[in-house]
């Protein structure tokens, strides 16, 4: 068992609250990695080094950064280009690379996009439910879903390859110097050659690993349902270094709850559900690694650290919002699916940008302190009743349904993770898309799509020389979004 690099966590503050600091050799310092921080290197400025076209996987890039740096995204009101109709609701987020949008619905099927025009270029049903983001790297779309990494030709929608690396695929996909990164529920992270297809080596952590591996300067960090961090070697699988909060059984017993499908009686709120035994708690994370200048941020919708990259050791805390439950699965008829979509920080010029407590919320990404708090629509928890036959619940944001015929439908009401461009922060929050002023926090516009928003947005320049956000929604349509030119 690794040891225990830094610990402690404010508990009981809600609403973007101050922070707790720490000195940065709190961890072992044994396992250093040499004079340049993980995050320091040209490739960790956001983005995809500098290429304006490209959002490449979950949050932008292989570090999670969610920074666009060379896109000038949308800063005034914005009108719809297009829109694209999947055949489900899209969960994983759109990535964007050289002209083509592609996204993963929930059934398992990828599309393919024109970014420019919203025709259909290809689709391929992969027949695996799938709530991960694909990731697109040298002409290869990789999918995860059910058990199965698929690997899909960029250009004809063709299957190369699929592997089962473990026990069932959670993670949105990560691919880094020719090998792709994933987590699966059984609690392991896998390194998958991305040519031959072959597992080249895989470590096995306390939960399942639900968020995308962060990868930069040769270390995967990766976060476990029970919330604790870990760095490995990107060539080993060899861990180097751990995180872990000091409360994280508290954290665990509350990560989530499983309901079974009963349309009259599946409306309560979650300490009901246990109570009455319809309850399952489940370990599991809401918790995803963020890396950039030397530090690795830790998210959720409640609280985000600060973690030195080198020492492993806690650099500052702030809470985000009031710690509750998420629901995070479902089970009904026999069935279980995973429907977490981890919450991911964003790391531009020198801030941090996360979103919880019905806010989005700025920090300095050296000292924690907070910048600024803009309130956004549809985050928060609550527990309402869906339509005839169904019931809802919306917790931290998300939204679940189950309806009487027993299929499962997934929406986001608030708080999808914030992305920066061009000065500005994007996150979805109910219907609607909001793009606020990342020095300011003041709003810059504000679009609604009708449907809840269920991806967190992409930005990137299109083929045409504009910016573009392209995000999805609950009912299976994709968006692009860009200035009418008003």
């Amino acid at each position: 068992m690794l040891g225990l690099l830094g610990s402690g966590v404010v508990a009981g503050l809600a609403g973007c609250s101050g922070t707790t600091n720490e000195d940065p050799a709190n961890g072992s310092e044994e396992n250093g990695t040499g004079d340049d921080p993980p995050g320091e290197s040209e490739a960790s400025g956001g983005g995809d080094e500098g290429t304006a076209t490209v959002w490449r996987s979950f949050h932008g890039d292989a570090a999670n950064s969610g920074y666009q740096p060379a896109a000038t995204g949308p800063t005034g009101s914005v009108t719809e280009r297009w829109q694209f109709d999947a055949e489900a609701a899209l969960a994983g987020s759109p990535v964007v690379v050289d002209g083509t949008v592609y996204a993963v619905s929930l059934d398992g099927t990828a599309y393919a996009v024109d970014a420019e025009t919203g025709d259909e270029r290809w689709q391929y049903p992969t027949g695996r439910t799938s709530t991960a983001t694909p990731a697109v790297a040298d002409g290869t779309v990789y999918v995860a879903g059910g058990r199965v990494l698929c690997a899909i030709d960029a250009s004809t929608g063709e299957r190369a390859w699929e592997t089962h690396p473990g026990g069932g695929v959670l993670s949105s996909p990560t691919v880094a110097d020719g090998r792709v990164y994933v987590g699966d529920r059984s609690g392991a992270v896998h390194a998958i050659d991305a040519a031959a297809s072959e597992v080249d080596w895989s470590f096995e952590v306390e939960a399942s690993v639900d968020a995308a591996p962060a990868v930069i300067d040769g270390t995967v960090y990766i976060v476990d349902g029970d919330r604790s961090a870990y760095a490995l070697d990107a060539e080993t699988g060899d861990p180097n270094r751990t995180f872990i909060p000091e409360d994280r059984q508290r954290l665990r017993s509350g990560a989530s709850v499983g309901v079974p499908f009963d349309a009259d009686a599946a409306v309560g709120t979650a300490s009901e559900f246990a109570a009455s035994g319809q309850a399952r708690q489940e370990s599991g994370s809401d918790w995803s690694a963020t890396v950039a200048d030397g530090r690795v941020y830790l998210a959720s919708a409640d609280e985000i650290y600060a973690i030195n990259a080198v020492s492993g050791g806690r650099e500052w805390h702030a809470q985000l919002g009031d710690a509750q439950p998420r629901f995070r699965s479902l089970s009904f008829g026999g069935l279980q699916r995973s429907v977490s979509i981890p919450l991911s920080a964003a790391v531009a010029d020198g801030v941090v940008y996360a979103v919880g407590g019905a806010a989005v919320c700025a920090f300095d990404a050296a000292t924690g302190d907070r910048l600024w708090r803009t309130p956004v629509d549809g985050a928060g928890i609550r527990i309402e009743p869906g339509a005839a036959g169904s019931a809802q619940f919306v917790a931290d944001g998300r939204s679940m349904a189950l309806s009487s015929a027993g299929n499962l439908q997934v929406g986001v009401a608030g708080s999808s993770s914030p992305v920066v461009a061009d000065g500005t922060v994007f996150v979805g929050t109910g219907e609607t898309v909001v793009a606020l002023d990342a020095e300011t926090g003041d709003a810059r516009w504000r679009r609604g799509v009708g449907e809840r928003v269920t991806t967190t947005p992409a930005v990137v320049q299109t083929p045409a020389g504009d910016g573009a956000v392209y995000v999805g929604t609950g009912d299976g349509t994709l968006y692009a979004l860009v200035d009418d030119g008003e």
